[in-house]
């Protein structure tokens, strides 16, 4: 059994399901068995919390928008870019102490990337930060 949990948790017929995909995606789209399978839990969560980081980082709520990066990177902990995003939210959110390992962590080892500079300039006002408390 499918429910469509964005409508009052109705069941969803096989067809229900091709015309909810085809009009979210505006592609053709043909149930199979492989499709129907539950997901796991693990990207499920994963899913929601994203989702939840997307509606925080619109709201600028970047305090709990870092709570929420903080459980994505428990649950894949060598996702940099997850690490990048956590830093970032935690220095808007006035904790640039705490984004310092997370903007290292991303910036660790990694090729050039096109945010290389942003991250480092972000990294730098987090140090400047701490040690203008000191």
């Amino acid at each position: 059994m499918v429910f469509d949990p964005f409508n009052g948790g109705r069941v969803l017929t096989r067809r229900d399901c091709e015309r909810l995909v085809e009009q979210v995606t505006g592609e053709p789209f043909s149930v199979t068995p492989g499709s129907l399978r539950p997901l796991p839990l693990g990207p499920m969560v994963a899913r929601m919390l994203n989702n939840l980081k997307a509606v925080y980082l619109r709201a600028d709520d970047f305090r709990r928008a870092a709570r929420v990066i903080g459980r994505l990177v428990q649950l894949d902990p060598d996702d940099r870019l997850q690490q990048r995003d956590l830093g970032t939210a935690l220095i808007r959110a006035g904790q640039p102490g705490k984004a310092i390992n997370h903007l290292q962590t991303y910036l660790a080892g990694m090729s050039p990337t096109d945010d290389e500079k942003t991250v480092r300039e972000l990294l730098e006002h987090a140090r400047a930060a701490v040690a203008h408390w000191n």
